[in-house]
């Protein structure tokens, strides 16, 4: 044993020394999300600042209707808005795809007839928003909003009823979820796919190095050579390829945390909530999750960086495995798919679908257990996978 940690030692400490090890174990996953959500939500803050502060060109094609100038007196009243006067109605998609209009109402010839008899008044709204649809959209639907009210209160007036004889049910919802379950699944579903995802890159490149790259620079031989044995030699570097996956994934949940903590875009009330379900008893249990799965993802890689020949072999080999570290996470967010008998038993999505059970509040101890049983049992497997390679000449000596 303590042969091992002496090689775990000396691995950990040529691992630091790699200058692309610690930018993918430590400072990408640190930074990263703090960056992204920065930059995001201040761009996204500042487009909608914009978009509600422009000043909109917009136009009111009557076709003879008298109820079009109250339309046209509500918008001109807007600040926001500059009523554009004599727009033929033919030319008025031109002039929006050409950025000469933001919108315009087009009403039915026969509007006021319609209103007079009690019907609904035909009116059509045209606008291009790929971009800005619910800002733009919004402020003209709702002076469009504005105007119904003028005519309903027009149509209660004459025809003598009370507007609130019309509403004929108060409808009110109570949602009794908790702040923790209604955020708890969203955030549940989106965490596990970062962390794993990290857990795996930061487990790649110490696995394709301390195998891989070690039967390249011909330094393995070396190593055989010292009186620890190689389970011991085998154990040294596992152990440095799994704790540079659960530092990687931990590291992310922490540039997460922090990332939403200097998030300005973001309601307040939702940023609480999102706080508020790292709460420690849970974090633990959501980090514990980490160690089978690292130790899953370190015999693999190792198994499969042993059976190379030189680095750029390895990573050639290893890196498509990312979309299938991947995809188990990504189901794991779809609705409907939850933790049960069966669900516990999948790697990967049993350990995505196990944190959003947790975040939400769930402590369902029985399928908990299977998640973490499975997954350890996995990750012997895979260690022992690892181990059968690493005792095969033909495998280390392979040229």
């Amino acid at each position: 044993m303590n042969s091992a940690w002496t090689i775990f030692k000396k691995e950990l400490t040529h691992t630091l020394r790699d200058r692309r090890t610690i930018i993918t174990m430590i400072i990408f996953p640190l930074l990263l999300f703090p960056v992204i959500m920065t930059v995001i939500t201040g761009v996204t803050q500042s487009q909608i600042q914009k978009a509600e502060a422009a000043k909109l060109q917009v136009a009111v094609i009557a076709n003879g209707n008298a109820q079009a100038q109250r339309l046209a007196q509500i918008l001109a009243d807007d600040d926001g808005i500059e009523l554009q006067q004599d727009v033929p109605e033919d030319s008025i998609r031109s002039r929006i795809l050409a950025g000469k209009l933001d919108g315009a109402f087009v009403f039915e010839s026969q509007f006021d007839t319609q209103i007079d008899s009690f019907r609904a008044g035909n009116l059509q709204l045209f606008f291009k928003a790929a971009e800005n649809l619910s800002v733009l959209r919004n402020r003209l639907r709702s002076r469009a909003e504005d105007f119904e009210k003028q005519l309903l209160a027009d149509r209660f007036s004459a025809l003598q009823i009370d507007k609130n004889m019309v509403e004929v049910l108060a409808f009110d919802e109570v949602n009794i979820a908790s702040e923790r379950e209604k955020f708890g699944s969203v955030i549940g579903g989106f965490l596990p796919y970062i962390f794993i995802l990290f857990c795996f890159l930061g487990s790649m490149y110490p696995a394709i190095d301390l195998a891989a790259g070690e039967k390249e620079r011909h330094t393995m031989e070396t190593l055989l050579t010292t009186p620890a044995s190689r389970y011991s030699i085998l154990l040294g570097k596992f152990g440095v390829v799994v704790l540079s996956g659960l530092l990687s994934a931990i590291i992310s949940i922490v540039g997460l945390y922090i990332g939403f903590q200097q998030s300005k875009g973001l309601p307040d009330a939702f940023i609480r909530s999102i706080l508020n379900i790292f709460e420690w008893q849970t974090l633990i249990m959501v980090l514990s999750l980490l160690l089978p799965m690292a130790i899953f993802f370190a015999g693999i890689l190792l198994s499969i960086s042993l059976f190379t020949r030189t680095y750029k072999e390895a990573q050639s080999a290893i890196s498509p495995l990312v979309i299938f570290a991947i995809i188990p996470g990504i189901i794991g967010t779809v609705p409907g798919i939850t933790l049960n008998a069966q669900t516990a038993l999948i790697p990967i999505l049993n350990v995505t679908l196990a944190t959003k059970h947790l975040l939400s509040g769930g402590r369902d101890v029985l399928l908990l257990s299977e998640v973490y049983l499975s997954m350890f049992v996995l990750g012997l497997l895979s260690l022992y996978l690892a181990s059968k390679m690493f005792t095969r000449e033909s495998v280390i000596f392979r040229n």
